[in-house]
């Protein structure tokens, strides 16, 4: 489902003029994240963990937007804060969640029980 972002003030990007951005990060699909991963990465030479970069989230926001990063740049602090918030909001979705965890927990435990079996039959 996009997100509406409904922006403080009217911003002029190319012909248009916009007063709220539709974010689409649901429709991306792993081909567009990676395409946006490229672009990122051959704009920022120096970084070593995306996820922690605002450049990475208004990457992905350029693309789940359709607004060129560019312009997205030229937000105002408050708006460019609201789409950065909902990018990452996105992408850091699930990450460490108790389901992950739980599911690695018990991945684990039935592992550590065939090794357990493996050496008692030794």
């Amino acid at each position: 489902m996009a997100e509406v972002i409904k922006l403080r003030r009217e911003y002029k990007f190319g012909a248009k003029n916009v007063k709220e951005i539709v974010l689409d990060l649901e429709e991306l699909s792993g081909q567009d994240l990676v395409f946006a991963e490229k672009e990122y990465k051959a704009r920022n030479k120096g970084a070593t963990v995306k996820e922690l970069e605002d450049g990475w989230a208004l990457t992905v926001a350029s693309k789940a937007s359709g607004i060129k990063y560019g312009d997205l740049l030229g937000l105002k602090g408050t708006d460019y804060i609201k789409v950065l918030n909902k990018t990452k909001g996105f992408l850091n979705a699930g990450l460490g969640s108790a389901d992950d965890t739980e599911n690695f927990v018990i991945e684990e435990t039935e592992a550590q029980e065939e090794e357990m079996k493996k050496e008692d039959q030794k």
